[in-house]
């Protein structure tokens, strides 16, 4: 677990790469690390108590519909009626949270 010194050097170290800097006057910062994830950082007095660092990562290789089944993140039957929509040209819409594991939702629509 990180002290509050630790997280404090944390963020600092992260945004010596961005060019951009903990300043409580803009204290909601988004950047882009040289790797290409993104970074988002609330600092104290818009939180509660600590600052939320988040980074998102984006992944190197887009996993197949059969990676994503044996996985254990989607069942083989919606699988199926996602491959059906694709074939057909129809719209999806897929609703969750941005780091959920599974989608809270999967419609086709006509």
């Amino acid at each position: 677990m990180l002290t509050e010194s630790g997280i404090a050097e944390l963020i600092e170290r992260l945004l010596c790469t961005t060019g951009r800097r903990d300043d409580l006057s803009s204290p909601l910062i988004d950047a882009a690390l040289p790797e290409c994830s993104c970074l988002h950082i609330m600092l104290p007095d818009i939180t509660d108590s600590h600052p939320p660092v988040n980074v998102r990562k984006f992944i190197a290789r887009i996993p197949s519909p059969h990676d994503v089944v044996e996985a254990g993140s989607l069942t083989p039957a919606a699988a199926g009626s996602l491959d059906a929509a694709v074939v057909d040209d129809a719209n999806i819409l897929v609703t969750g949270q941005t780091q959920a594991s599974t989608p809270t939702w999967a419609l086709r629509l006509q």
